[in-house]
Order: structure tokens, then sequence, then C-alpha cells
């Protein structure tokens, strides 16, 4: 019985001892919860107010962002005060478009932040805007925009659209180092002092499709990296687009230029058929590829009306059939790469060879004849094609190869000292008298070379001097289309 007791007495307390232990773990566990839910909360609040900041960190100018309601910020605009600002935060949507009975005072906003959208479509500037170094999180939209003083974007980084749809700069626009990492829509858009978007990142689709550039512009160390549309461009001033870099498309169709078009030691990396396309440009100043290295495009400058064109270093695959090119610079070594249809190739070779001989690169200018002259070669009959073959090329070398009639003339020469040994032979015996016989008549035959001026009669005696004559006169011929001092040295004789 005492046992028992004592077992209802242990039983009992463990019993108690059992709620004890359920009634702290239930505290435990409200503990617990309490603290998770008060540090999700306080982090949930922390990332609230952190987030702004990490999608648009301070600029190293400035040490913090200084919050400006977009409410604030609008009223300044409505009332047409200046809006001078640096290092703001705006978190939300930035109107810009004022009220029309109250003009848009001077914009300043730069170094800061907007994580909305900008809305000033339709709206006109009379005073400077300057969003430069300014990260635009949403949407960015200028559309019809008119700027009449300096607008200034230099280095200001646009994470959304950006649209500059038929706007219109009467004054500078800047958009140094500018970064769209989505598209930028700049169609109909006019710049009547030049734009300068050097060193900007172009990461999204890029269209100044019907856009007018009418002083010197600059894309300078620019990078597309999707589509680029200049289709129906004008540049009045002339562009730079030097060292910029197209990652994708690049389509100057229909574009005119006043000036001169830089693209020195740029690069055109697209597809093989889709790289670049020049079709029905008219460039009244230089195009200059100088160095740009491998063009890929289908066709290249199909229909292009172009004053200069300079393309040494540059290789363009399908060059297209244009429609005039007064002046051309290219390696003689990217002829013969570039590739076209059959039918077009004689054309295109004559066409490619005067503008290089207009251009004073006779190299080529007689690469182009050499290539041409070999095509035109092939659709002759066979007795009209060997004679192409052993004489117009082999010995006159199409008058632009100068080693040819100069290897012919060795040779007649060895050939009058052989023949001539032949003749002799039977007064020689021992080598050392065939030693001497050869010598005199080598020193026959430079007496015949010598006598190259004919004198009207034909005879076995002038025969010699009569190959002398032709091949000199077919040397002199090649040596003209070569060089320029031997060109003009003759034009002085005659």
């Amino acid at each position: 019985m005492p046992r028992r007791s004592s077992f209802l007495h242990n039983h009992a307390a463990v019993r108690s001892d059992r709620r004890r232990g359920g009634r702290g773990l239930e505290a435990l566990i409200a503990l617990t919860t309490f603290t998770v839910c008060a540090a999700l909360q306080q982090g949930l609040v922390a990332s609230a107010f952190a987030a702004p900041a990490s999608a648009c960190p301070p600029p190293t100018s400035c040490a913090r962002l200084i919050t400006l309601k977009p409410q604030a910020a609008k009223r300044i605009i409505d009332e047409g005060k200046p809006l001078l600002k640096s290092c703001a935060f705006i978190d939300g949507n930035l109107d810009l478009r004022g009220r029309h009975d109250v003009g848009v005072g001077p914009i300043v906003l730069r170094n800061s932040c907007v994580t909305g959208a900008i809305r000033a479509d339709s709206t006109t500037f009379r005073s400077i805007i300057d969003l430069s170094g300014t990260t635009v999180v949403g949407p960015a939209n200028f559309y019809s925009a008119e700027f009449d003083r300096a607008a200034e974007f230099d280095t200001t980084n646009f994470e959304g659209p950006a649209t500059f749809a038929a706007a219109a700069f009467h004054g500078a626009a800047g958009f140094f180092q500018a970064a769209f990492a989505k598209r930028l829509i700049a169609t109909d858009a006019s710049f009547d002092r030049g734009a300068d978007f050097s060193n900007a990142d172009f990461q999204g689709v890029t269209s100044f499709l019907g856009a007018n550039f009418a002083q010197q512009s600059r894309f300078t160390d620019a990078s597309f990296g999707s589509p680029a549309s200049f289709y129906d461009a004008r540049f009045g001033g002339g562009s730079d687009f030097s060292n910029v870099t197209f990652h994708s498309r690049a389509n100057f169709d229909l574009s005119t230029a006043q000036g001169d078009l830089g693209f020195q030691e740029a690069h055109f990396i697209g597809s093989d058929m889709n790289a670049a396309s020049f079709r029905l440009v008219l460039f009244a100043g230089t195009a200059d590829f100088s160095n740009a290295g491998r063009i890929h495009g289908s066709p290249l400058f199909e229909d292009a009306v172009i004053s200069s064109l300079d393309l040494d270093g540059a290789e363009p695959t399908y060059f297209g059939k244009p429609r005039r090119i007064d002046k051309l610079r290219i390696s003689s070594s990217a002829l013969p790469k570039i590739s076209w249809p059959l039918a077009d190739r004689v054309s295109n070779y004559r066409l490619l060879e005067k503008a290089a001989r207009n251009a004073d690169d006779l190299a080529a200018a007689n690469e182009a004849k050499v290539l041409r002259r070999s095509l035109e070669r092939e659709s002759k009959g066979f007795i009209m094609r060997q004679f192409d073959w052993v004489v117009e090329w082999g010995i006159g070398g199409y008058l632009v190869r100068p080693y040819h009639p100069a290897v012919a003339l060795l040779i007649v020469f060895l050939l009058g000292i052989l023949v001539r040994s032949v003749v002799n032979r039977r007064g020689r015996r021992g080598f050392s008298a065939v030693l001497r016989g050869i010598v005199t008549d080598a020193g026959s035959a430079f007496h015949s070379f010598r006598r190259i001026k004919f004198d009207g009669s034909i005879n076995r005696s002038q025969l010699e001097p009569l190959l002398y004559t032709v091949l000199i006169l077919v040397l002199l011929a090649n040596l003209e289309a070569i060089s320029p001092p031997v060109r003009n040295f003759l034009e002085g004789l005659t």
C-alpha cells in the first residue's frame, strides 16, 4: 500500500512536471514567435527604406541622398520656379510638365535618384534642364518635348525605357556616358546644334529613325548592345562614330550626310547577314571606315551614292552594287574577299577601279583592274583567252604589273645570248673558249638592247631591238600606273 501511494504520488508529480514543462514550452514558442515576428517586421521596415537606396546608390560625389517629395517638386515646377537640387531622392514619379499658363523654369537635378517615371511629354523647356548623373528607375518620357536651351543628360542612368521621339533640341544636347538599360526611341528627333552621345551605353533597341542632326554630332566610343537604327537619319554637319561598337545590326539605310562620317576603328560584330547596312545612302562628304576590320552586311552599299569612301584597313564582306562612288581608298588585299553576284562583278570592279584612281589609291585601282580583266578573260573565246593570258597578262601585266614586262625583258636578253651562243658554237672549243664566247654574246645582246630606237626597217637585225623597244615601253606604262613620280616624269617629257 505505501508503495502504491508512493507510485501515485510520483505519477502526480510527473504529471505536474509535464504541465509545467508544457507551459514552459508554450511560453518559449510564444517568445520565439514574438522575437521572430519583431525581427521580420523590423527587417521589412528596414528593407522598405533601404530598397530605393539600393536601387539608386548615392553617387561618389554625394555623402547621402536627401529626400524630395514628388508633390513638392511638382509645386515648384507648376509655379515656374527653378528646381535646383543635387543628391536628391525622389520616391515616386516626377512630373516635369508645367502649367500651360506658366513656363517651366530651370531644372537642375544632378546626381539624384527618381524611383518612378519622369513625365515630360509635350513640354517646352525655355530654360536649361540638367539631369547629369541622375538615375531614373522608371520610364523617361520626353515625347515631343522642346528644349530651347541646353539639355544635359551626361552620365544619366536610364534604367527604364527612354523616349525622345519627336523631341526638338534647339540648344546643346549632351548625353556623354549616358546609360540606357532598355530601349531608346528618338525617332524624328531634331538636334539643331548636334548631339554628344560619346561613350554612351545603349543596351536596348535604339532608334534614331528620321532623326536630324543639323550640326556635327558625336557617338565616339559608344556601345550598342541591341539593334540600332539610323534609318533615314540626316547628318547635316557629319558625325563621329569612331571606335563605336555595334554588337547587333546597325541600319543606316536612306541616311544622308553633308559633312564627313567617321567610322574609324568601328566594330561591326553582328551576324554575317545583319551587321551593317548603308543602302541608298547619300553622303556628300567622306565616309571613313579606316581600320574598321571585317564588316558584315547584306549588301553593304547597295544603291549608295558616296562622294568619298575610305575603307583602308576594312574588309567589307558583301559590298553591294553602289550607284556612284567618286573616290575610294581600300586595301588591295580586301578586294578579292568581297562577295558579289557573278553578273555584277565586272561592272562593280570597274566602278571601284575608277573611284580608287580618282582618290590616287593606285594599288586598289590596279588590283580592281586585274580582277576585272581576269573575269573578262574568262568570257572570251579559246584563242583570244590564250592571247590575253600569254601576251596581255603574262607579258604586259595589264599595264599595272611592272614585273611582268621586266621578266619578259630578262628572258629576251637571255634568249639573245643563247641564240648567239648556239650560232657561234662551232668556233669555240674548250671551256674557256665557251666562257669567253658567252661574255662576247652577252656584250652583243647588250649592244642590241642599247639600240632600242627602231629605225623603221624590218629585218632580222632589227627584230631584237624592236622587242626591247616594245617591252621597255610596256614597262614604262606599267610603272606610270603604279608610281605617281614616274607618271609626272613621263608627262613632263611629253
